[in-house]
């Protein structure tokens, strides 16, 4: 990617990946669909991983994102 912008809109966006199957929603009723993201710190390279135990600041979870489906 050429700017840090450019990156950030590719990685927030999901595309192509299946979710549920389709046929086990019934027609009549309304669903939604939610989802947040958090880091996890047990994949961060070993000599990050003292920092992000120990800081908050490393404790990383989006607020929940929720569409209609």
């Amino acid at each position: 990617f050429s700017t840090r912008p450019a990156a950030l809109r590719f990685m927030g966006r999901i595309h192509e990946f299946p979710l549920l199957d389709r046929s086990l929603l019934a027609p009549d009723r309304r669903y939604e669909g939610a989802l947040r993201a958090q880091l996890a710190l047990d994949t961060l390279p070993t000599p990050l991983r003292l920092f992000a135990y120990l800081s908050e600041d490393w404790q990383l979870t989006s607020e929940w994102y929720t569409w209609p489906l």
